[in-house]
């Protein structure tokens, strides 16, 4: 391993009012000639809206940001492209340079459809439009207005994914849909408005599509967090089917030499103070990678987490890289005193003005503190009560965590009753389930995560069913019964046995009472009516460990 030497810095705090941010460029089209008679605008999210755009002119555009926030949104349009949203850090330089090349919209295989005011722009109500012998597609359309709004539905890539959107046509007037994309108006005539589309006059694309930066430091920096991206999900995917292959995450590896020597290749070409900083806390967020590689887990440096805590103050926006940056500098510095890193995270807290991430750091304590300090746990969760006021799903952090919850294991199941799927003269209740062992399982059709259980659940019942008198109660949360019966009949797993439907879901007395705030949400409990195991114990390989562990 290349020995990292760290670099210790005092940066100025990241002041309380966001500076101006110039962002200057080149857009290109799909023909990549500079685009004509495009638009850039600040939206406040990724597929979100803008109320004002600037236009881009001979391909050259320029714009000054003065918001508030930590991210810039870019939106860029152009006729006949699909919009591209550049996500950008703010506050970090004053000028950043891009250059952008737009994808070219495309038709779809299945013909030419459009949508208009009169269909209200419903996807749904779009219509197809006749083919002519000139290639060309036409459509009459009865109005009683002045003018007729219209858009024609066209393919496009996301993400390597074919997806559809809605833009404008070949003719009429075009006016900014304030997404990216354009309407096209046409005259109304004697209560006729006729269609014409021209597919010849679509872009023909020359190349690939892209966004970049092209200033420094600003290019290394997005280079390396989409280059830590990548490591990031190539290890969690890599660990996830370790573990449903091997039922635990013993023995799984990780070669992390790509991703050092990218790391410490970058680190070489660039000296600067600030850049070092973030290099370092690049390593400190890799600490997984590296303790999963044989060859460098011994290798892993803390001293550069012990020096980045004693040094960097929690104003410097460098903090802000990552929600896992303060937790894994934490677990270095203080292992498991819950109590310091408590204190930690109260300081960090009162620095940070970021919810989501106040959200994240207390959540990830109170999972630690509920395990080894039930104290402290209740010390934490009131604190992040008080810090979390008017958080969107603090309803759901106090599901999980608060300290008088009613789903803990040592605690009796509530009281419940529900109405059988299979039989609707039976109903199946705590009381009915007494005097055996059975999972109560809440979960839908429409969730991704309860049908990636569905194996581990399946191979489970029919190892343990009837020890003990194991069973299981899947209730659902689907939209309606039939879901679920048309799912057991037509799928993959026929869930053999006991079924209930929860309607209302989550604002449902019954999911209420077993604080259920995500699906799945799961409970095992014994033959005398005691909660015995939940959530993390009763998914994945350790579903078949925990049973194993009370019926065998």
């Amino acid at each position: 391993m290349k020995k990292f030497m760290f670099l210790i810095v005092f940066l100025l705090s990241t002041s309380a009012l966001m500076s101006q941010v110039t962002i200057k460029g080149t857009v290109l089209g799909a023909d990549s000639k500079p685009i004509q008679n495009g638009i850039v605008a600040f939206t406040k999210g990724e597929n979100a809206t803008y109320n004002e755009s600037k236009p881009i002119t001979n391909g050259k555009f320029e714009m000054v940001y003065d918001g508030k926030g930590n991210t810039i949104y870019l939106l860029t349009g152009a006729p006949f492209h699909s919009p591209y949203t550049f996500v950008l850090p703010a506050n970090e330089e004053k000028v950043i340079e891009v250059e952008i090349k737009l994808q070219a919209l495309e038709l779809p295989a299945d013909g030419v459809r459009f949508i208009s005011e009169a269909g209200e722009f419903d996807f749904n109500k779009s219509l197809p439009m006749l083919k002519k012998a000139d290639g060309t597609y036409s459509y009459e359309v009865e109005s009683s207005a002045k003018s007729l709004k219209y858009q024609v539905m066209y393919s496009f890539d996301y993400e390597g994914q074919p997806s559809m959107r809605t833009s404008h046509g070949t003719m009429g007037e075009l006016i900014e849909d304030k997404a990216g994309d354009f309407y096209s108006s046409i005259p109304v005539i004697n209560g006729k408005a006729t269609i014409i589309f021209d597919p010849s006059k679509l872009m023909k694309p020359a190349g690939e599509y892209y966004a970049r930066v092209i200033s420094e430091p600003m290019r290394t920096k997005i280079e390396l967090k989409q280059a830590f991206s990548k490591i990031e999900r190539e290890y969690y995917g890599r660990m996830l089917g370790y573990m449903e292959k091997n039922k635990s995450q013993e023995g799984f590896t990780f070669d992390v030499s790509k991703w050092n020597n990218l790391l410490f290749s970058y680190r070489a070409k660039n000296q600067d103070p600030s850049m070092q900083l973030l290099f370092d806390a690049y390593y400190i967020l890799s600490k997984s990678f590296y303790e999963s590689d044989p060859k460098e887990k011994d290798n892993y440096d803390t001293k550069v987490a012990e020096n980045f805590f004693k040094k960097v103050p929690y104003s410097n926006k460098v903090w802000s890289l990552n929600n896992e940056l303060l937790t894994t500098v934490l677990e270095v510095v203080y292992g498991k005193d819950v109590e310091k890193k408590f204190q930690e995270i109260v300081r960090f807290c009162n620095e940070d003005v970021d919810i989501e991430r106040k959200a994240r750091l207390y959540s990830s304590l109170m999972y630690e503190t509920r395990v080894v300090s039930p104290k402290i746990h209740r010390d934490v969760y009131e604190k992040a009560m008080s810090d979390l006021k008017g958080y969107q799903y603090i309803k759901q952090i106090q599901f999980q965590h608060n300290p008088d919850k009613r789903i803990e294991i040592g605690k009796p199941v509530p009281d419940f009753e529900i109405t059988s799927l299979e039989n609707a003269n039976q109903t199946i209740s705590n009381k009915t389930l007494k005097g055996q062992y059975y999972l109560i399982d809440f979960w839908a059709t429409w969730c991704g995560p309860c049908m990636a259980e569905m194996g581990n659940l399946h191979q489970a019942y029919e190892k343990f069913k009837g020890k003990k008198g194991f069973t299981i109660l899947s209730l659902s949360y689907d939209a309606s019964p039939d879901k679920v019966v048309e799912h057991r009949k037509k799928g993959k797993y026929p869930m053999p046995w006991n079924h209930g439907f929860v309607q209302d879901g989550f604002e449902s007395k019954l999911g209420q009472t077993f604080e259920v705030a995500g699906i799945p949400s799961v409970v095992l409990v014994d033959d005398k009516g005691t909660i015995i195991a939940t959530s993390s114990e009763l998914r994945g390989g350790s579903l078949e460990n925990t049973l194993k562990k009370f019926l065998e």
